[in-house]
């Protein structure tokens, strides 16, 4: 039966929020840490029509976009550079290095961080604009 794959996964979801549930709602987990399904999906639709959800996805894929044509004209540019001076090449292969040897996660979190700093200032220009 080739459907039984996707009804397996289905199930399985199924029961999974129904165990989350059952367990915020009869307070095995706390809801301060966990929310309800049910609670997420009802504040999930109320956003999406009052609009507040589709300004939000809109703002993060402009930032998304962004970030990630100017991380793509800076790598392009900087590996062209690199690629035509030797003494470039020399002063990036330690970032590079560093990248290539640090697991996943720690640049995740670093990226997370830097990225973070950069929110903070931008939320100081955000309240000079209003006066």
């Amino acid at each position: 039966m080739k459907t039984a794959p996707a009804l397996i996964g289905i199930t399985s979801f199924a029961v999974i929020l129904l165990v989350w549930e059952s367990a915020v709602r009869f307070g095995w987990i706390n809801p301060f840490f966990v929310s309800e399904p049910s609670a997420i999906a009802l504040s999930l639709s109320r956003a999406a029509r009052s609009g507040e959800l589709w300004h939000n996805v809109t703002v993060s894929l402009r930032e998304f976009a962004i970030g990630y044509g100017l991380s793509v004209v800076i790598g392009v540019l900087a590996g062209a550079v690199a690629g035509r001076f030797r003494t470039v090449e020399y002063a990036l292969d330690p970032f590079l290095w560093f990248l290539y040897s640090a697991p996943l996660i720690v640049v995740v979190v670093l990226g997370v961080l830097c990225t973070q700093g950069l929110t903070a200032v931008e939320e100081r220009f955000d309240s000079w604009r209003t006066f």
